[in-house]
């Protein structure tokens, strides 16, 4: 990546990035059933939660399952696209 798409990159970030209170053990609850994997519940649970426009993941399931979930890869090109 250049200069300017790493710059480009991290204002997005910087303009983007929100930190969360953790989710209550109640709200993960809901969310069980929905994966596999119960490691990535808080994962999926914060995603749609919070309303995140993307999930950047390489956790196939979570790229399954979740609307808005994409590689890095993706993300990357979605964001530096004009």
């Amino acid at each position: 990546m250049s200069r300017d798409d790493i710059a480009a990159l991290l204002s997005i970030a910087y303009r983007s990035l929100a930190v969360q209170e953790d989710l209550r053990q109640v709200e993960l609850k809901k969310y069980l059933s929905r994966l596999d994997d119960k490691k990535d519940v808080h994962v999926l649970a914060a995603y749609e939660k919070f309303k995140c426009n993307i999930l950047v993941t390489g956790d196939k399931e979570l790229l399954k399952k979740a609307a808005g979930a994409k590689t890095t890869r993706q993300a990357i090109e979605m964001l530096l696209s004009p």
